[in-house]
């Protein structure tokens, strides 16, 4: 799968960029349960950091913050 590591859309064929820009990138696999169903998120943890992160679909996972 193929997404925006901006907004998480995933690639549609006919799209060429996503935001403006070229943000795409191929997914990960679930470090946690091997699934490709993978989306990039943005959000803030419990102390009110900002942060970027990978979650898996299938289970929550995340990983990746920063």
């Amino acid at each position: 799968m193929i997404f925006c590591s901006y907004c998480g859309n995933e690639k549609a064929d006919w799209m060429r960029s996503c935001c403006g820009e070229n943000h795409f990138e191929e997914s990960e696999d679930c470090p946690e349960c091997g699934s490709g169903e993978t989306i990039y998120a943005h959000g803030f943890t419990t102390s009110g950091v900002e942060t970027s992160y990978v979650a898996c679909s299938k289970c929550n996972h995340q990983w990746g913050h920063q």
